[in-house]
């Protein structure tokens, strides 16, 4: 009688034991595949995904809004706006409730860094025409199109873009944050 009680007892632990183990499985799994609630980490997680790949629509040489607005449809289900050019992304952005603008200080993996086409600081006579965009990742690194491959690149830094852009070419830079 005590060895039947016993076994039933073993049985309803290892049972219990079983189940505790499900729990705890479950529970791991969470944690590998929690949301991701920041959406500039968001938009990171998606650059970084898509570094090295086309993403753009449109020519190689003048896709950096293109690239920018179909990063954000995978990421977000929304382009940014201003389709391909950076002056109307620029207007896009000062009237999106959906973006703030941000002091270059503050700036954070995520942001849009722009420099909109005919929006100069001051008159300065350059070769540059053309504004860029881009998105921050690691250490300062900008993810934008490579007009040379047409491909999403890691080929500017935060310094060297505010050198050209900016000290070089007087172009305006702004940063923007998804909110």
């Amino acid at each position: 009688m005590q060895k039947q009680i016993l076994e039933k007892l073993l049985a309803t632990l290892k049972q219990l034991l079983a189940l505790l183990q499900k729990r705890l499985d479950i529970e791991v799994k969470k944690k590998e595949f929690q949301v991701v609630e920041d959406k500039n980490e968001v938009i990171y997680q998606t650059a970084r995904n898509l570094l090295g790949q086309k993403i753009r629509t449109v020519s190689r040489e003048l896709a950096c809004a293109d690239v920018l607005n179909n990063l954000y449809i995978r990421a977000t289900g929304r382009p940014i706006g201003g389709t391909t050019s950076t002056l109307r992304m620029y207007n896009s952005l000062i009237t999106d409730k959906r973006f703030t603008a941000v002091k270059p200080e503050d700036r954070k993996r995520g942001d849009i860094i722009l420099s909109p086409t005919g929006n100069h600081l001051r008159t300065k006579v350059t070769e540059v025409s053309s504004g860029h965009c881009g998105i921050l990742l690691d250490d300062d690194i900008i993810g934008s199109n490579n007009s040379l491959t047409g491909l999403l690149d890691d080929h500017w830094s935060f310094g060297k873009w505010l050198y050209y852009y900016r000290d070089t070419n007087g172009f305006q830079v702004t940063i923007w944050r998804l909110v």
